[in-house]
């Protein structure tokens, strides 16, 4: 046992260890029942008797015991477990604890909290945990610590094997956000200055690891931060690069043929100069060109267009969104109106279609048509002209509605992701102003929430099951959730599904057929109050409460588009 000499004084009492005590064979039989318990590759909590631990060599040679301190031992015993490890012969070696084992021994506590590890290193591990942990806390309670300081703190506990689960537990955080967001910022040199610089939030810097292979896309989101548009710009770039993705894949067969491949379609002069359209040129004797007359492909190149449709799952028949019944679409059983399709017969695709543009006319062995062959006297050119300006046109339009689509999906996951994380999720308290706008909506329009996306827009808002609400729910809680249905419904009128992000066109500038001219289902007042709580609306947004013009919108998207390339 060991042998420990102290001295007192009023107040304190100082204890001298020589850390040459020696073991005697009583401690090494008492230890035997606890060395069978620590034999798992897991720490145990006991309870010993504290004159029955070993305290090994300690850096801290002399240890001062107030009065205070040695009382609150006696009454309470340690709350704080003493962090030792199993040795070999049996015993019982404190690593961090030795105040604590030396106070209980000279108040006479004869038990002591002990979690005792199967090694020294596990333990060592241990009481650095404890310490970073005991750091972390006192200092984000008395000085908030700096940015570093707090990503190192979770760090350094995540780099000790602690999950993240219980990383959040022990430093007191909210929840695991903040630790998922470390573990991932941690490994990424990029991510992390920018955070600890303060031009990316700790959440913002996250997503940037996922476009960091792409210098321009890290640069885009920067700008997209400055302009409190980081959400939908990510999302933008995440479905470009989906995108690209499918074509590429989609155009592997021409691009092993000796194609060049296009990852944009041709401008006007780009046509003339460089490439032109396959459909403006004939062959030697005369014909129209085809693709049988291709026979050197690296004279040519191809774009893929690539619109989405929809098809019958079983006949394969393509067919108009307008010819699918929405209105059943959580009713597998039910039947479609008279010409439509039931929603569950149906499915999504990329209908890639080539474009061929020869880029060396004497190597494609083609030429434009001979105005006198073709019975065509009038000026070339101004039939060229003819034809330029409506295949200009055909692509503009095309280019409009996947611009303005790309552009409404990543606001409506900028506004769900703020909605969620900020103002409903599992909160408790209503946000200001949207109990009213929740009201006058659903006055005006009380058949919105049996859309059919609207509860399951809604569930996810609002982190729980809408079908029935909880007895133990309080009247501030229950606000809440009627606030997440009507905002539910308003998502589920705006974007439904991902396939159609249709609440662009409710603008009164939109030269479309399916302009919405007036906004019945107060769309408008929906993007207001989010602005009004916080959120930095999308270009796409403005354009529909008609604060931007369709052109202005175009070059503002153009703009992006250019800056993530």
């Amino acid at each position: 046992m060991s042998t420990i000499d102290t001295t007192a004084s009023t107040s304190t009492e100082t204890v001298n260890d020589t850390a040459t005590e020696t073991v005697d064979a009583t401690v090494t039989e008492q230890a035997a029942p606890l060395a069978e318990l620590a034999a798992a590759d897991r720490p145990i909590i006991d309870y010993i008797d504290p004159a029955d631990l070993y305290i090994g060599d300690n850096i801290r040679k002399k240890v001062n015991l107030p009065k205070g301190f040695l009382d609150s031992l006696a009454e309470n015993g340690n709350t704080v477990a003493i962090i030792a490890y199993r040795r070999e012969d049996g015993v019982i070696e404190v690593v961090d604890g030795q105040r604590r084992t030396l106070g209980m021994i000279k108040r006479g506590v004869a038990r002591a909290k002990v979690e005792i590890h199967p090694s020294r290193e596990l333990a060592e591990a241990e009481a650095e945990a404890v310490r970073i942990i005991t750091q972390f806390n006192a200092n984000e309670h008395t000085e908030r610590l700096t940015a570093e300081e707090r990503l190192n703190g979770i760090e350094q506990l995540l780099n000790l094997g602690y999950s993240v689960t219980k990383a959040s537990k022990k430093l007191g955080l909210s929840n695991t956000d903040e630790a998922k967001a470390v573990r991932v910022v941690a490994k990424s040199d990029t991510a992390r200055d920018l955070h600890l610089t303060g031009q990316l939030s700790l959440e913002q810097a996250m997503v940037l690891t996922e476009f960091e292979d792409i210098p321009g896309d890290v640069e885009a989101l920067l700008l997209a931060a400055d302009r409190g548009q980081f959400d939908g710009t990510a999302a933008r770039i995440r479905e470009r690069r989906v995108f690209d993705a499918a074509r590429a894949e989609a155009g592997t067969p021409w691009a092993e043929a000796g194609f060049v491949m296009l990852n944009c379609e041709p401008t006007f002069n780009e046509k003339r100069d460089v490439c032109i359209p396959m459909s403006r040129l004939v062959t030697a004797d005369g014909k129209e060109a085809t693709v049988e007359a291709i026979t050197d492909p690296g004279a040519w190149a191809v774009y893929l267009r690539g619109p989405e449709r929809w098809r019958v799952i079983e006949s394969g028949e393509v067919i108009d969104i307008g010819r699918i019944d929405w209105d059943i679409e959580d009713q597998a059983d039910a039947e479609p109106d008279a010409g439509l399709v039931h929603p569950d017969r149906v499915e999504q695709f990329i209908d890639w279609s080539p474009s061929y543009f020869c880029r060396d006319l004497d190597a494609a062995g083609v030429h434009f048509p001979d105005p006198v062959a073709t019975g065509n006297d009038s000026d070339p050119s101004e039939a060229e002209s003819r034809e330029t300006e409506r295949l200009e046109a055909e692509s503009a339009q095309r280019n409009r509605t996947k611009v303005c689509n790309t552009a409404a999906r990543a606001a409506t996951e900028g506004r769900r992701t703020f909605l969620a994380t900020k103002h409903l999720g599992a909160r408790k308290t209503v946000p200001k102003g949207a109990m009213t706008w929740a009201a006058r909506t659903l006055l005006a329009n009380p058949d919105m929430l049996n859309k059919a996306a609207a509860k399951t827009i809604a569930a996810e808002l609002l982190e729980m099951d809408t079908r029935e609400l909880d007895d133990d729910t309080t009247d501030n809680r229950a606000g809440v959730v009627l606030v997440g249905l009507a905002i539910g419904a308003m998502e589920a009128i705006m974007q439904p599904r991902v396939a159609n992000p249709d609440y662009w066109r409710n603008s009164t500038s939109y030269p479309g057929a399916y302009h919405y001219p007036s906004d019945t289902t107060g769309l408008r007042e929906y993007l207001r109050l989010l602005a009004d709580l916080g959120h930095t609306l999308d270009d796409i947004d403005s354009y529909v409460l008609g604060e931007m013009t369709l052109e202005e919108l175009m070059a503002v998207e153009a703009t992006k588009a250019a800056e993530a390339n």
